[in-house]
């Protein structure tokens, strides 16, 4: 793998989640994990949404960073909230389980190949013209 593209791997909203991971987690023992949890969760579900209605690249970039800073405040929360939730060791054991299991697949998003990268690229320069077009047609 050349530098440029192990580059990629390393995306803003990983950093910023790698960066606020023990922060969060110290918030949540200090105010306390629901707290944290509540304010992870709706400040993700705010930033996923900003992201879809992103007018440009820099935008995206700067509210996919929120989402990493808001998943740093998810992470720990919940792994508490599960440790709290279940007193027996063995459900706790299989609810952790279940818990890294789902962080695994959630944290495994490798880069695009180019290829797909290309074709989403037209496909976006196609709906954009077609949604300008549009936009066009309404104001004639």
């Amino acid at each position: 793998m050349d530098a440029e593209a192990g580059l990629e791997w390393l995306s803003p909203p990983t950093l910023c989640l790698c960066i606020l991971l023990l922060t969060a987690g110290l918030i949540g023992d200090v105010k306390g994990r629901k707290l944290v949890f509540t304010v992870g969760l709706a400040l993700f579900t705010a930033a996923s949404a900003r992201c879809a209605l992103a007018p440009s690249m820099t935008v995206l970039v700067i509210v996919r960073c929120v989402q990493g800073a808001a998943a740093a405040a998810l992470f720990p929360s919940t792994l508490s909230i599960i440790r709290h939730t279940f007193s027996d060791s063995r459900e706790r054991a299989q609810a952790i389980g279940v818990w890294a299991g789902v962080a695994g697949i959630a944290a495994d998003e490798p880069p695009a190949p180019p290829e797909l990268r290309t074709a989403l690229r037209t496909i976006d320069q196609h709906v954009r013209g077609y949604i300008e077009h549009a936009r066009m047609k309404n104001a004639a």
